[in-house]
């Protein structure tokens, strides 16, 4: 199967831009030469558990997955291209007023939620990870080190994640589960309203609180549902 659609996307696709490159992946925009629809396609070292357990859900701040293929040692992901431009670019050009922050994060934690009750943790939420498209709606992308949480681990078996963002237990001290995304969504939160980590920069007033209580160090005293950050 890995095979075939190596020889489909060969033959169907042609390559439109390679937006990223790196030695255990590849990421490219690439169009279907029958109908002219645009795609992304990831190529990358590693399994793609998370994103075969998104083919079975549409949700609209995620992108729709149309195939993830592995042969046990790589992966190939077909999925939908997004037309806008991520929360990263955005803040290029100065932080969110917290109208912004509450729009951007009522959306994610709506489908992080969703993720969660289907038991796949992101662990790469962050600012180059959250596209925004022509219509407003956040899009949660990226899935490549995403897992489906498994409570029977004592620990993560493999170090992922982006530094600043990852949770503690993201460093093999603990297994990561939904309490590991949202302690990237208080970084995301400080990040978006000051532009600096919190270790630098805390913001303040009603997100100052929220930021605080998701970033604990210790997951038992985070926020242990996503629905809660906002109520």
């Amino acid at each position: 199967m890995y095979r075939w659609i190596e020889n489909v996307i060969d033959k169907e696709y042609e390559i439109e831009k390679v937006i990223k490159r790196k030695k255990d992946y590849t990421i490219m925009l690439m169009t279907n030469k029958n109908n002219g629809k645009r795609v992304i396609v990831r190529k990358y070292v590693g399994d793609c558990v998370a994103y075969k357990a998104l083919t079975m859900i549409k949700h609209r701040n995620l992108p729709i997955v149309y195939e993830a293929i592995s042969n046990g040692e790589k992966s190939i992901v077909i999925e939908e291209y997004i037309e806008g431009i991520t929360v990263g670019e955005i803040l290029q050009t100065g932080h969110y007023i917290e109208k912004g922050v509450e729009r951007v994060i009522n959306q994610l934690v709506d489908v992080l939620d969703v993720l969660h009750s289907n038991n796949i943790v992101h662990r790469d939420v962050k600012p180059e990870n959250i596209m925004v498209n022509n219509k407003g709606i956040v899009k949660l992308i990226d899935f490549n080190i995403s897992r489906i949480c498994n409570s029977t681990n004592e620990k993560d078996t493999r170090i992922l994640g982006t530094n600043g963002f990852a949770a503690p237990e993201q460093y093999g001290i603990a297994e990561s589960d939904p309490r590991t995304d949202i302690y990237a969504l208080g970084i995301l939160i400080n990040i978006m309203l000051t532009g600096e980590h919190p270790a630098k920069k805390m913001c303040d007033g009603k997100w100052k609180s929220i930021v605080n209580k998701c970033t604990r160090i210790n997951p038992d005293e985070r926020f242990q549902s996503v629905k809660n950050i906002l109520k």
